[in-house]
């Protein structure tokens, strides 16, 4: 059970630093979770190989605009496992995505205890999980009523 509560709500998230295979799109800037400037993170495991993540990743590009507003920036761990996968399917995006290229067994997933596809952490400035989420209308229900 200890291993659970590790990444409850309320508990502290491991930080995430960001390897070579990382996009930061213009204006954007950080080698590690913790030195991302916002509010809020939202960080998002996804990869190129899931069907549902081709579908919701965007989707959350779509919306990111307003998760800028309030002051939450998005970073994608991609779990896929080459250069080419990886680039296809994360440049497009307008906020950070990094890789290891290990799938599930990179350090992220690995300390975030992620074993599917997509994952969502709502983390505050402190690293501290305010919400795991399950999908895009999840968020915005606890944006709307959280985070002002």
């Amino acid at each position: 059970m200890q291993k659970y509560a590790k990444m409850a709500e309320g508990s502290t998230a491991t930080d995430i630093h960001f390897g070579a295979a990382t996009y930061c799109p213009q204006g954007l800037s950080a080698k590690k979770l913790s030195e991302v400037n916002s509010d809020y993170r939202l960080v998002v495991f996804a990869a190129d190989w899931c069907p549902h993540c081709t579908e919701e990743v965007p989707k959350i590009a779509a919306y990111y605009p307003m998760l800028k507003e309030k002051n939450v920036e998005v970073i994608l761990v991609s779990l896929d496992e080459n250069a080419s996968d990886f680039a296809k399917f994360a440049a497009p995006f307008p906020f950070i995505s990094t890789t290891d290229y290990k799938k599930w067994g990179g350090q992220a997933a690995t300390d975030y205890q992620v074993y599917a596809t997509l994952s969502y952490f709502l983390l505050n400035k402190d690293l501290k999980i305010v919400n795991r989420l399950n999908s895009m209308q999840h968020l915005k229900v606890v944006l709307d009523n959280s985070i002002k």
